[in-house]
This record gives C-alpha cells, structure tokens and sequence, in this order.
C-alpha cells in the first residue's frame, strides 16, 4: 500500500471528524436571541421596543421572528409595518422594514388563539449577519401612519441561526 495515500486518507478522515464536532459545537442552544416585551396601553409610533442582544459569534446568518399577540377587538387591521433598527455599541446602525402579516386575503386571521389574544409569529428577516462581538440594540417601532395604536399586547423577538430548523 502507498504510505503517501494512507497519509492523505488519514488527513481526510481527521478534517472530516473536526467538521462534523465543529457543527455540533456550534448548535448549542437553538435561539441565539428571544425575549419578549408586553405592554398595555396605545403603542406610539415615536417609542420603539427595545431588545438588548448580545452577539458572541458576528459573521454568523440568523433569521430574525416577531411574534405579536394581538387583541383584535381593539386591533382591527390585517397587518402590522413595523421598522427594525439595529446599532451596534461601535456606533454602526442598519434599518430594515417587515410586515406581520395578521390575516389572509380572505380576512381570516392567522396564528393561533392563546389567552384571548391573537399570536402570529412570522419570519420578518432571513440571513441577517452582525458583523461585530458585542452588545446591540435592536429597536422595533410601528411604522403604522397612526400615533398611536391600540391592541397590541406583546412582542415577541427571537433570533435563530438561518440554518435550523424550527416551527413556522
């Protein structure tokens, strides 16, 4: 047998196992973020939420989720436009707008019915990357023509590496 093909078939199998414990390493839990933020009262479109993330691995693809429970006798809408706003402690900020999605074309609300509330959970931005370690601040403010608006109860933030799988 040839020494040097041995060599390279030993070299093969070591880059393979360093590969596979590496895509174990890395799965650690399956939200990078979640934390969710209730309130009562009109949600004024000059005062977004405020999440804190912390980011240990930057350069890494995430999909962003908002889950909105909504009370829809005082929410009347078939939608939510909200405005996301994400600075970094180095000063950096990036903007993206999304849209909950809150009934279907026929009028029929979507997600699920919990405690008399509507939650919709929607993907609002896939294979976002932070390009920096550190503390960010990710702000979400209704982007609604309104000033205030009434009937959202809570917002759900959670951030998910692009890669997993988890419930739609």
């Amino acid at each position: 047998m040839n020494p040097y093909r041995s060599f390279m078939k030993k070299i093969a199998i070591a880059i393979l196992v360093a590969v596979v414990a590496f895509q174990f390493a890395s799965c650690g839990s399956k939200y990078t973020f979640d934390e969710t933020r209730a309130f009562t009262g009109a949600w004024n479109r000059f005062k977004p939420i405020q999440f804190t993330v912390d980011v240990q691995q930057p350069g890494e693809d995430c999909d962003f989720h908002l889950a909105v429970a909504v009370d829809t006798a005082r929410y009347r809408y078939s939608s939510l436009p909200v405005i996301f706003n994400i600075e970094t402690d180095a000063g950096e900020r990036r903007f993206f707008p999304a849209t909950v999605l809150l009934q279907d074309k026929q009028g029929v609300w979507k997600g699920e019915w919990k405690d008399g509330l509507l939650v919709v959970d929607q993907r609002v931005r896939d294979c976002f990357s932070f390009n920096r370690k550190g503390t960010h601040s990710v702000k979400v403010g209704q982007a609604t023509h309104y000033y205030d608006i009434e009937g959202i109860r809570s917002l759900r933030l959670y951030i998910v590496p692009t890669a997993t799988d988890y419930p739609e």
